[in-house]
């Protein structure tokens, strides 16, 4: 019995939350981001992104990098998705953060210089801003 009472005080705490808030599906976009791979998705930036949530839109920042997207040039990417309306928040920007892990020969000791033949620098410098449109190749 006291399960019974129990289960149905908490259906009734639910169901009034859902009530209370019928937005919580709507899409809206995150303050701070944190992306492992080379682009970022617009699941990345925006919750209940719905369909479009795995299509990327821009670069990602470079490993271990962070970086700031204008909510503007979010909004001028997701136009062409059907998210037009999106729940800004009042955020002027994203910030993006592309994680990483530094390896050292303690923690992999099969790792060496030869192995990683793109170690300099200039090797991997971008000429474009890290948060230019993603394309297909």
């Amino acid at each position: 019995m006291i399960r019974i009472v129990t289960a149905l005080a908490l259906l009734l705490a639910l169901g009034h939350e859902a009530a209370a808030n019928p937005q919580s599906k709507a899409p809206r976009l995150k303050e701070l981001v944190s992306v492992t791979s080379e682009v970022v998705r617009i699941g990345d930036l925006v919750e209940n992104a719905g369909p479009a949530a795995g299509v990327p839109i821009f670069r990602a920042p470079d490993l271990g990098q962070t970086g700031s997207v204008p909510v503007q040039r979010i909004a001028d990417a997701l136009r062409p998705h059907d998210l037009a309306d999106l729940d800004t928040d009042g955020l002027s920007e994203v910030i993006v953060t592309r994680l990483s892990r530094t390896i050292t020969a303690k923690t992999s000791p099969t790792a060496s210089p030869a192995r990683c033949p793109a170690s300099s620098a200039s090797a991997t410098r971008r000429t474009s801003p890290w948060w230019s449109i993603a394309t297909s190749a």
